[in-house]
């Protein structure tokens, strides 16, 4: 919806909310090439990750959706009704460019 948008976001902290000082445990840190040494597959990094993604709860719970559903489904009607209600007006830049094509 607002690319440039999330880009600035993701430059302001996407940087910080990556990356951690605390290095974990060497058995554990580099895994790429090989399994860990301990069998381990989870991270030994402090700090909370979601065990599943929010697109596989929306499939496994399709109610769970319902009220967020509504809310968007509201919010898109109000911002509607308030399109229609506003009155339209022309703005002197809009008169100006009208003048300058005749």
């Amino acid at each position: 919806m607002a690319p440039r948008l999330t880009d600035y976001a993701m430059e302001a902290g996407g940087r910080i909310l990556q990356e951690t000082s605390d290095t974990g445990r060497a058995e554990r840190r580099d895994n790429l090439y090989a399994p860990r040494e301990d069998g381990a597959e989870r991270s030994s990094l402090p700090g909370w990750s979601r065990k599943t993604s929010l697109f596989l709860e929306a499939q496994l719970h399709p109610a769970s959706l319902l009220p967020g559903a509504a809310l968007a489904a509201a919010a898109g009607i109000g911002f509607a009704a308030l399109r229609m209600l506003r009155p339209r007006s022309s703005s002197p830049r809009q008169s100006n460019v009208r003048q300058r094509s005749r």
